[in-house]
């Protein structure tokens, strides 16, 4: 098969072993290095983070915590993954998801979000697992869809959804 400049499309793909191509009908771009079919802002993960992956901003909570009593705002411009793990992890915490992005909240263990005032800013999906894990916690939807999922009879006591 040729390219519009008559180059065979092999010949060419064969020549970029160890980088990374993109190969179009009349030209190849080719990039080489170790850092070569990454993304521009892959190394790049905002201090918000604990770690990014796939443009999603994860952010892990954990009993005893420094969520506790605390504002977790999410990265702006990017979905975002708050794990609260062990009992009170983000208990009376201010959630804040990204504005337009996606928020993933996942409470596990008892009271892990409970009392949390929890606010979307695009697509919510909150799950609560454990006694009381989202007890008298606020959740406030963004502007996408809502999910929220109480996995024992009192995960979600008092939950008040807006």
């Amino acid at each position: 098969m040729l390219n519009r400049l008559g180059v065979p499309i092999v010949a060419l793909c064969s020549l970029l072993v160890g980088a990374c191509a993109t190969i179009r009908e009349d030209r190849v771009d080719a990039h080489i290095g170790p850092q070569a079919c990454a993304p521009a802002d892959a190394s790049a993960c905002p201090a918000a983070c604990d770690s990014c992956d796939d443009g999603v901003c994860h952010i892990e909570c954990s009993e005893g915590g420094e969520c506790q009593r605390q504002t977790v705002a999410c990265a702006p411009g990017m979905d975002c993954a708050l794990h609260c793990d062990g009992e009170d992890a983000c208990k009376r915490a201010s959630i804040v998801g990204p504005a337009g992005y996606a928020l993933s909240l996942e409470c596990e263990g008892a009271s892990s979000c409970g009392d949390a005032d929890i606010a979307g800013g695009g697509d919510v999906s909150v799950e609560c697992d454990g006694s009381r894990a989202c007890g008298s916690a606020e959740l406030r939807c963004g502007a996408g869809t809502c999910d929220w999922a109480c996995v024992d009879a009192d995960s979600c006591g008092d939950l008040s959804v807006e």
